[in-house]
């Protein structure tokens, strides 16, 4: 039989600076705090050495991620909340159908 085996999970870890930091960041920018702070503590149990590597990272463009979250804020004419209530009500239609 020729193919390969599909896996639900990679049999190696994927932690990486890069990968990490744009969690961090996309964290920061699209997240309410609480989920924020969520997200840093988990990339931080996952790998501390990387999370470190990508918190020094994230810290270097602070000012301009701030600028970024400022701007994007402005232009959002709802919340992260709303989005995700939306969601979760289309998930609970679509487990009753």
């Amino acid at each position: 039989m020729i193919g390969h085996i599909h896996r639900d999970t990679p049999p190696y870890a994927h932690f990486s600076e890069k990968r990490t930091y744009n969690r961090l960041y996309i964290a920061y920018l699209l997240l309410p705090n609480a989920l924020q702070k969520k997200t840093f503590a988990i990339e931080k149990f996952k790998s501390p050495e990387t999370y470190f590597q990508s918190s020094l990272l994230f810290y270097e463009n602070y000012e301009f991620i701030k600028t970024m979250k400022s701007d994007l804020e402005s232009k959002f004419t709802k919340d992260f909340i709303s989005f995700d209530k939306l969601n979760r009500e289309k998930n609970i239609k679509k487990k009753k159908l």
